[in-house]
């Protein structure tokens, strides 16, 4: 399988990408390429490595650090971790250069699939940046599977859904052990017309998480208990269409 890989070219991406970008899996950097993005080890694997490169023409700073990530309530929460080990975790890059990260998982896996954040600062040296120094952040996510033999992903995955009409509330939550990837969410009313949905903080939904997003405008009130409309949704498996009931 080709890695997935993170290419930063544009000194327009480098103004829009200052900052923590936890809701993506690419963000846009100035001069660096990151190969892979996302990791996912098991017990029997749970050492991993990451190739950074600078395809920009002056050097940079690169600073890793781990974090554990859980979503105890509709957001995302994440905690400095000794469960990571990251060598280096910090180096020079000149341009030109590579550097392989290693990434070693420490804990032993759990009946609960468990979620890690890897954070990589770009740090321009302080004599490339005249006035304002950005320092840009990308979110890389780390997963350690279960214990024990894994199915294949189901075609649908096993989410628990339902629209909250008082609240205006669309309601997912994932009943599975490992996390679900979410995007492109599109909810319809029984009348085919399409409910406005707040956008997602992060694609990923952890094992046992639940995320409550919002429905703009007034169209949920238009809706009666029990009301069935359907929800449009891209996962690994590719586009879903999965029925949602309404509730008061």
């Amino acid at each position: 399988m080709r890695p997935r890989r993170l290419c930063f070219f544009s000194a327009v991406c480098l103004l829009l990408g200052a900052g923590f970008a936890l809701a993506r899996d690419v963000w846009a950097a100035a001069v660096l390429e990151i190969a892979p993005v996302v990791h996912e080890l098991s017990g029997e694997r749970r050492l991993a490595s990451m190739t950074v490169t600078n395809r920009g023409g002056s050097p940079t700073w690169v600073q890793l650090r781990a974090f554990d990530w859980r979503q105890p309530g509709d957001g995302d929460e994440l905690q400095p971790t000794g469960q990571v080990a990251i060598s280096p975790p910090m180096f020079e890059l000149r341009p030109g250069e590579a550097q392989i990260v290693r990434i070693l998982v420490r804990p032993e896996a759990t009946a609960d699939e468990r979620a890690f954040r890897l954070l990589l600062d770009e740090i321009p040296p302080p004599e490339s940046v005249q006035g304002v120094r950005f320092v840009l952040q990308v979110s890389l996510p780390i997963f350690l599977a279960p214990t024990g033999p894994q199915p294949p992903p189901p075609a649908t995955p096993p989410l628990a859904m339902e629209v909250q009409i008082g609240q205006r509330i669309l309601q997912i939550r994932n009943l599975s052990k490992t996390h679900v990837r979410l995007s492109q969410l599109a909810l319809w009313a029984p009348d085919g017309g399409q409910l406005e949905l707040q956008t997602l903080p992060s694609p990923y939904l952890l094992a046992g998480a639940q995320r409550r997003i919002a429905i703009k405008g007034d169209g949920a009130l238009n809706l009666q208990p029990g009301a069935k409309l359907v929800l449009s949704m891209w996962t690994v498996a590719g586009r879903l269409d999965v029925p949602v009931v309404a509730v008061p």
